[in-house]
């Protein structure tokens, strides 16, 4: 075998051949001449230079189960083991697959063992495969420079003289099985015949392999700048849609002229990005421009019921329907039961059909014409369309669905029609998640509407604009309540101890090929967990989630962090999002600062957190804003769910903005712009009745609107502050920890006795008393005054106490002046933001 990367082929194929004995071959034979064997044994050390003996046939290559790479999961018996009767056998065995996979040329000529081919053992007794050892690689020292970009050169390949020196080191004091395995991997660094220098090729684009999901594409962004710190940075969804408003002034225009709500109906669209969109829009446009912009929503449907109770719960549609298969007809069943009317009359259409028949990861495709999940869903919504006939229809689904079908489709119905793929990194948030987006205007000669598509497509790449921020700005902190919550859940978890300790033996094998192949070693630096023991992370990582995960999940943690320490950095001092839901061999590190696509069974890990990405961060990745929803009934499964099949809010944002842009004409031309709202009417009950009874008996009392008392100056309280300050990883704004607290006794770093050990430090018990931060904060209120009254800062007042300012500073005195006086005679009151 003549390869490259003699180094890789060594270490793979050491493990699967082996010879017999050569003492077993030479029993029988007679014994030489002393003259002869020194004949021979000088002719058999330029044989053994020139033709290395191969191993002998049959040989026993055991093979593992096939699993299902999602959820490591068998799918089907494992198949018996494969014994080699012959060289040319070897080009089926999965050794040869995954060499050839590799690329790693292997020649017709390098399996002809005819010439000096040893005597074959019996086939029925197959040798077994030795063990395989490999010595752990020496670890770089890691570089802690947060703003240091992660190296970009490859690990260098073991040396051919390496390989030749292994191979070589065979001596007749070695044994038998040692001796032969080493003359065949001399066969792969033959001196007479060495590797040829590898040529500097541009490094090809990553093939999707078969199971692959769209949403781990990504595109190649090589030069491109992924964040501009130098713009203003922006994680908050309000603020990100006043941005966009901002730059599309034309919207004041076009809203004042529609003047009236539009109509919108969504089928499918999980968490309902596209209304969340809509309102924060029409909020954008009434604060820069003060002009009103109404949306009517006319109907939802949703066949998942615990995204009926989201929708229900955040929305509240006049009609929530279930099966959008049976919009089609007249009526329609609704999440409740009951059959209504289908409506129509709408202006915008927003759809996402199941993508389940599209998705990579699916092994059993359908087209569209088949029956079906995406299939039906699509005949369904496509029903609707023909009757009903909406101005604007946006479609949304994964990049691998038959989009040039389905605009066909849709074009048949009477519309014009274009397709493209957006990335909601290139809209605002560091997130990379490829979609593909179809839009769609009725056709009407009166209003030219051939040119709109590709008026529309322009506009949405106009309105593109990278992230400023990294991925850690919408993170919640760490000690928000929602995410103190799913730390507590995780640490009841903890206590019954990691689950599906059997996952391990299925995946095995991979993360031995990746340590091997990488040449990362075989030690676990960030988990500290050895084979059948417990883990322990460092104290600032969240320890309770990684005892609930399977031993898969803790090595894949070692192995990822292993591949940063090779690049010469230390993640955890970066933003990397790792997918731990995926194997070993689909996780590649991204650019730090940029979230891989979220996907609907994820388990995103955290690099600078050391922990999970929870439930409710996965919707601010999507650009929603979770402030403003009602979360109370979701899990946390729910929401990653919610999060993994949601339309990106900047995504659709930007494509229903630019469709009202391009169809203001043809939103004013809709038959039901004349006529009155359809929305759910207000039922004004009669009047109450305000008057007091039994105002006679009630007392008056001043209200103290001042402090309450509390005796102490500010030095006083800082003092009482430290007592409840947050002194371990695992406290919260609400509780502290009931363990005992331990102090560096030279960095003064703190942690409670069960998070403690990793780094070590010099730790002592620490002492001083402590109070609950509740306790606290009502002492603050008493405090403080309710209400504070400013007078005083008349503008009269300040300029008497100018004096005589330096030459050039009467303009910034003017400034600053007026804006103190602007407060005078104010009146401040107390505001509880909890």
């Amino acid at each position: 075998v003549r390869c490259d990367t003699r180094g890789m082929v060594q270490s793979s194929l050491t493990s699967f051949f082996t010879s017999t004995s050569p003492a077993k071959e030479n029993a029988n034979k007679p014994s030489p001449s002393p003259s002869k064997a020194a004949d021979n044994s000088k002719k058999g050390e330029d044989a053994a230079s020139r033709t290395p003996k191969p191993p002998a046939f049959p040989i026993l290559i055991p093979v593992p189960a096939q699993r299902d790479d999602e959820h490591d999961t068998p799918v089907s018996s494992p198949k018996k083991d494969i014994i080699l009767d012959d060289a040319d056998d070897f080009e089926d065995t999965p050794a040869y697959k995954r060499l050839k996979k590799k690329k790693i040329v292997l020649d017709d000529d390098d399996f002809d063992f005819e010439d000096d081919a040893p005597t074959p053992a019996p086939a029925s007794t197959p040798i077994p495969i030795p063990t395989h050892t490999h010595t752990p690689t020496q670890i770089p020292t890691p570089s802690r420079d947060t703003h240091a970009p992660p190296s970009k050169k490859k690990p260098s390949a073991p040396s051919s003289s390496s390989s030749s020196s292994s191979s070589s080191s065979s001596s007749s004091s070695s044994s038998s099985s040692s001796s032969s395995s080493s003359s065949f991997m001399s066969h792969f660094s033959s001196p007479k015949k060495p590797a040829p220098a590898p040529k500097k090729k541009a490094a090809p684009k990553r093939k999707k392999a078969k199971g692959d999901n769209d949403d781990d594409d990504e595109e190649e962004d090589t030069g491109k700048m992924l964040i501009d710190t130098s713009m203003p940075p922006l994680s908050d969804p309000a603020h990100i849609f006043q941005d966009l408003i901002s730059r599309f002034p034309a919207i004041k225009a076009a809203a004042s002229a529609i003047g009236r709500p539009l109509r919108v109906a969504t089928m499918c669209s999980g968490t309902e990005s596209p209304l969340l969109a809509m309102d924060m829009m029409a909020r954008a446009v009434r604060t820069l421009y003060d002009v009103p912009m109404h949306v009517e929503h006319v109907f939802s449907c949703e066949i998942e019921p615990f995204k009926q109770a989201y929708i229900e719960r955040n929305f509240s549609p006049p009609i929530l329907f279930r099966d959008i298969k049976e919009l089609g007809g007249e009526k329609a069943t609704t999440a409740y039961g009951a059959e209504v009317p289908v409506p129509g009359e709408v202006d915008i259409l927003v759809a996402g059909t199941s993508c389940v028949d599209f998705s990579n990861l699916n092994n059993k495709k359908k087209k569209l014409a088949e029956a079906g999940e995406s299939g039906q869903t699509w005949r369904g919504m496509l029903a609707w369309v023909r009757n009903h006939q909406p101005i604007i229809i946006l479609l949304e689904n994964v990049c691998s669905a038959p989009w040039e079908l389905m605009a066909k489709e849709v074009g048949e119905c009477g519309y014009d029609v274009i397709q493209s793929k957006f990335d909601t990194k290139h809209y605002y948030i560091p997130h990379t998640r490829q979609r593909g987006y179809c839009f769609a205007v009725k056709k009407d000669k009166a209003h030219k509407t051939s040119g709109l598509p590709n008026q529309w497509l322009e506009m949405v790449k106009s309105m593109r604009r990278v992230p400023s921020v990294t991925l850690e700005s919408f993170m919640l902190k760490d000690d928000d309540p929602r995410v103190q919550q799913v730390r507590r859940d995780y640490a009841v978890q903890s206590e019954k101890g990691r689950k599906g300790r059997t996952d391990w033996a299925k995946c095995e094998v991979r993360h031995q090929l990746a340590r091997d192949g990488e040449a990362l070693g075989h030690k676990r630096p960030f988990t500290g967990w050895e084979e059948g023991g417990k883990c322990k992370l460092y104290d600032i990582a969240w320890n309770d989630w990684a005892k609930t995960q399977p031993d898969r999940v803790v090595d894949l943690l070692d192995i990822m962090y292993l591949r940063g320490i090779k690049m010469g950095l230390d993640p955890t001092f970066k933003t990397y999002k790792w997918d731990v839901s995926q194997n070993v061999d689909r996780n590649i590190q991204g650019p730090p600062g940029i979230c891989s696509c979220l996907t609907p069974s994820g388990d995103a890990f955290l690099t600078s957190r050391v922990g999970p990405i929870v439930g409710c961060e996965t919707l601010t990745l999507q650009g929603l804003p979770i402030d403003d929803l009602l979360l109370t009934r979701e899990t946390e499964d729910n929401m990653i769910d919610l999060a993994g099949n949601a339309m990106s809010s900047t995504v659709v944002g930007a494509c229903i903005l630019s469709a009202i842009l391009t169809c203001v004409s043809n939103l004013k031309a809709a038959p039901w712009s004349s006529r009155p709202s359809g929305g759910v009417a207000s039922v004004a009950g009669p009047p109450l009745d305000l008057d007091v009874q039994g105002d006679d008996i009630l007392e008056h009392h001043t209200l103290n609107l001042g402090p309450g008392g509390i005796q102490g100056t500010v030095g006083d309280m800082l003092k009482e502050s430290k007592k409840c300050a947050r002194m371990c990883m695992c406290e919260g704004r609400d509780v502290v920890t009931e363990r005992q607290i331990l102090v560096c006794e030279r960095c003064k770093h703190t942690s409670c006795v069960k998070c403690a050990g990793r780094p070590e430090h010099y730790y002592a018990m620490y002492t001083s008393p402590r109070t609950a931060p509740h306790s606290f904060i009502n002492t603050m209120k008493r405090a403080l005054a309710t209400c504070i009254h400013v007078c005083g800062l008349s503008r009269k007042s300040l300029d008497q106490l100018q004096g005589d300012l330096p030459a050039g500073t009467e303009r910034i005195w003017d400034k600053w002046a007026a804006v103190v006086s602007s407060v005078d005679q104010e009146y401040f009151t107390y505001l509880d933001t909890e």
